[in-house]
């Protein structure tokens, strides 16, 4: 599908698709795909050609609201509390957040932590999950949570797949318990979880972000950043691995 040339006609049909009500029936990957990434890419790279096109393909001169009651963070690490910002000043969101290990002095006043996981599937609207894929976790995330959440409800993996029982969020999607998920998952590497792309409540992308130049250029500045950080001048790294095991140089 030519999601650019489709994304422009919809975009002009329904200018900023949104009232308070959708104005495009986004009824699985194409539709969702057309009206938001990557189909607004190409709106705005014809906005920017021609300014005069944001009264054609955007809801300017309209009036927009995007609501939500709650959206959840599990783990609060430099990611999660990236997503959080953008969610609270962005979508106006009332942000909740698990994570048991972080330092109090570094959340932000916005978010609100939580003492349990459970009640973040509880209460939110939309859970985020932003924790590290260790085999310790495996299917940390199953059908005990998939049961608490909202038939409403929205549940998004940007962190690891291990993390998550594919058969009980199958079910769950399949069974009408939530209402949609997404994930950031390579299924190639993890054919256990290929089912899930049968699904219209489904959406996936193949865990490829951090492969853009930008990026590997700052992975590598920040790796040898710390051996240079560490074993030149025996100072502490910025990021941590194993705290307990470092040794200051003396």
């Amino acid at each position: 599908m030519d999601y650019n040339a489709a994304a422009l006609e919809m975009h002009a049909k329904y200018p900023g698709k949104l009232t308070v009500n959708s104005l495009f029936e986004v009824k699985d990957r194409d539709a969702l795909s057309t009206a938001y990434t990557p189909g607004v890419a190409e709106p705005c790279r014809q906005i920017k050609a021609n300014p005069d096109d944001v009264y054609k393909y955007t809801f300017k001169g309209r009036t927009v609201a995007v609501v939500t009651n709650g959206t959840a963070v599990l783990g609060l690490g430099n990611i999660a509390r990236s997503y959080a910002e953008k969610m609270f000043y962005g979508m106006n969101a009332h942000i909740i957040a698990y994570d048991p290990f972080i330092d109090p002095a570094i959340v932000p006043s916005y978010i609100t932590m939580v003492e349990t996981m459970e009640e973040v599937f509880q209460q939110a609207d939309v859970v985020s999950l932003h924790i590290p894929g260790e085999r310790y976790n495996k299917d940390l995330i199953n059908k005990k949570h998939f049961d608490l959440m909202k038939p409403t409800a929205y549940f998004l993996n940007t962190a690891r797949d291990i993390l998550v029982n594919n058969d009980d969020l199958y079910d769950a999607l399949k069974n009408g318990k939530i209402a949609g998920a997404a994930a950031d998952v390579n299924y190639e590497e993890f054919p256990d979880g290929k089912k899930l792309l049968e699904l219209d409540n489904f959406i996936n992308t193949p865990h490829a972000m951090a492969f853009s130049d930008g990026s590997l250029m700052r992975s590598g500045r920040n790796c040898y950043r710390e051996i240079c950080q560490v074993m030149l001048e025996g100072k502490e790294p910025k990021y941590w691995v194993n705290q307990k095991g470092f040794i200051p140089k003396k």
